[in-house]
């Protein structure tokens, strides 16, 4: 939401202004919608709790994304997407009213929402290395998911292969929360004895470490990837 927000406003009215459409180029927005709908937790449709997104997901809130996402509007819109139109219909209108005007202003009626049950339970997004899951659609499914991936921005911890389980809650959590980014603070295997970065508990940012030998293979902030994803 702190990047996508207002890059897809930007492709927006760049769009408008000059007649260029860069839409089709960024095809990342195309699958971000599809994306959202799978990391979603089932019971309040809060973005799965990994790293610093969704720090307190035991805290009772609206059963829909919150402001922050109204840009799914555009993304229906460009992309013709029924899922990025199911879902910035079912957002929330919250506190922050001047976020809303990407959703007046490309809303489309015309354009079908799809529901999110039309998805497959499980999906493995590569680029990112999650791999949510979920026994089935409704609000009482059982939802996990494995991560293993790059590193891309600031906000991502030292959490490589753990997991997550919730169902109506948290089960197995990334007790990580805002800022702890140690491996200790996640569901996976320490190898090696302590890996705190520097002897903080918190562990450093493991963006810190690009251009350093810490990221090459057999290094502390090397990561990794998932080889093989099977949905059965």
């Amino acid at each position: 939401a702190l990047f996508v927000h207002w890059f897809s406003q930007q492709l927006w009215a760049w769009k408008i202004a000059t007649n260029i459409d860069l839409f089709p180029n960024a095809t990342g927005l195309r699958g971000d919608a599809t994306w959202m709908t799978q990391t979603s937790l089932p019971h309040d449709n809060q973005p799965a709790a990994v790293a610093d997104i969704n720090t307190n997901p035991n805290t009772p809130r609206v059963n829909s994304w919150d402001e922050s996402f109204y840009y799914l509007g555009i993304l229906a819109r460009e992309y013709q997407d029924g899922i990025a139109q199911y879902a910035s219909n079912a957002s929330g209108f919250g506190e922050y009213e001047f976020r809303l005007w990407p959703y007046v202003i490309s809303h489309d009626p015309t354009l079908a929402p799809q529901l999110p049950s039309s998805l497959p339970t499980a999906a493995l997004y590569e680029g990112i290395g999650w791999a949510p899951m979920r026994s089935d659609w409704s609000t009482d499914a059982t939802f996990g998911m494995f991560v293993c991936g790059r590193y891309f921005a600031g906000h991502q911890h030292h959490d490589q292969n753990q997991f997550i389980i919730h169902k109506k809650g948290t089960l197995a959590i990334d007790a990580g929360e805002y800022g702890a980014r140690a491996t200790e603070c996640h569901n996976t295997i320490r190898i090696g004895g302590n890996q705190r970065m520097d002897g903080m508990p918190n562990g450093n940012d493991p963006m810190r470490y690009v251009g350093d030998p810490k990221i090459d293979p057999g290094g502390q902030c090397y990561t990794g990837s998932i080889l093989a994803y099977q949905h059965a």
